[in-house]
């Protein structure tokens, strides 16, 4: 009989140490009261990175979002004590992800803000959330644009400033903005190493991501299996040198630029298996003071293959005619009889 209490002990501990690191958080049921547990759960962002970033214990930490709107009055940092690795990391993501049977869009929780202006990068900007550790992972949530007036334009929803950071993995995400409403500057702006951004849709944002600045050679960044629509500035923007970059299966559209470079960035680049057409310009050059160029076809530091440059792409839409309009399950997908739909490009990793 004195055997139970130490059985049961054990067995609450390995419960304890198996639900340690995870945090969910519902905007519309949850109480930032409450401890987070998937029955009990958080109200805002801001209280679960305040947890999170505080959390010492020798797991993963594990963000979950419930569906609705997180609304941002000021930026939010993910900022980890603990020590991470690639294994050990720091996970912000929604609890129904793009393949999950049941998913529909409205499924993916809204990141809005509404945030002033404050000192970032050296220069005023609003950003959404600032990472400021190394081994993050972003994945299934929606970030739209911010329609406070102050910050000019310059609304950045997921950027890095160290140089020295590493692997930033932003997966099955959506950057939505509106030029003269809401806007977005650019979906990321980021600094550092091994930023691997895959599966996700940039929507009417001036910038998809920025690659800027690095201390050294920059190594393990990726491009892939994304969809950009409408980027009024450029696509993809590579400020300093990249020694292994990897740019595949990529849809761009309706853009200004798809590609921009640097003037001081000399790397060479490999891009295959794209579709990149309908954009006024295929490839440019950041120059000074700050002037986009464009650069004569073919590029002598862009090796393609296998890329469409004059199809048309063609978009899913709803067929319903009701009055209230039903946005479709395959939102912001190719039609499967569309140029670049066996690139499985956009939200869903798996074919529906």
């Amino acid at each position: 009989m004195k055997k139970y209490p130490s059985l049961l002990f054990f067995f609450l501990a390995c419960i304890t140490y198996t639900n340690a690191g995870i945090w969910y958080v519902d905007p519309a049921k949850g109480r930032d009261s409450n401890p987070g547990t998937e029955s009990l759960p958080l109200h805002s962002l801001t209280a679960a990175l305040k947890i999170g970033n505080n959390s010492v214990e020798n797991s993963p930490v594990v963000i979950r979002l419930y569906p609705g709107l997180y609304t941002l009055e000021n930026r939010l940092d993910i900022q980890a004590k603990s020590a991470l690795t690639n294994e050990k990391r720091y996970i912000l993501e929604a609890v129904y992800m793009p393949d999950d049977t049941a998913w529909r869009p409205e499924m993916m929780p809204v990141i809005a803000s509404v945030a002033d202006t404050s000192e970032n990068w050296g220069f005023p900007c609003s950003v959404g959330i600032m990472v400021r550790s190394s081994h993050v992972s972003l994945k299934g949530i929606k970030f739209t644009g911010n329609p406070n007036p102050n910050h000019a334009g310059f609304y950045y929803p997921v950027g890095r400033e160290d140089t020295a950071l590493w692997d930033l993995e932003i997966s099955q995400c959506l950057f939505i903005g509106d030029r003269f409403s809401s806007p977005v500057q650019c979906g990321m702006l980021v600094h550092g190493n091994a930023i691997v951004v895959d599966h996700c849709v940039f929507y009417n944002c001036r910038n998809a991501v920025v690659y800027w600045r690095v201390d050294s050679l920059r190594t393990g960044c990726a491009f892939t299996h994304n969809l950009v629509i409408g980027a009024y500035q450029a696509a993809v923007w590579t400020a300093m040198p990249d020694a292994d970059f990897q740019f595949h299966h990529n849809v761009i559209t309706k853009s200004n630029f798809a590609w921009i470079k640097n003037f001081y960035n000399p790397a060479l680049y490999s891009i295959h298996d794209c579709v990149i057409s309908d954009n006024e310009h295929f490839s440019g050059e950041w120059q000074r003071p700050d002037t986009l160029v464009e650069k004569k076809f073919p590029s002598s530091d862009l090796i393609e293959n296998s890329i469409d440059r004059n199809s048309h792409i063609i978009m899913s839409r709803s067929s319903v005619l009701y009055m209230q309009d039903e946005i479709p399950r395959d939102f912001m997908s190719l039609q499967p009889d569309s140029p670049g739909e066996k690139l499985d490009v956009g939200l869903f990793k798996r074919k529906k």
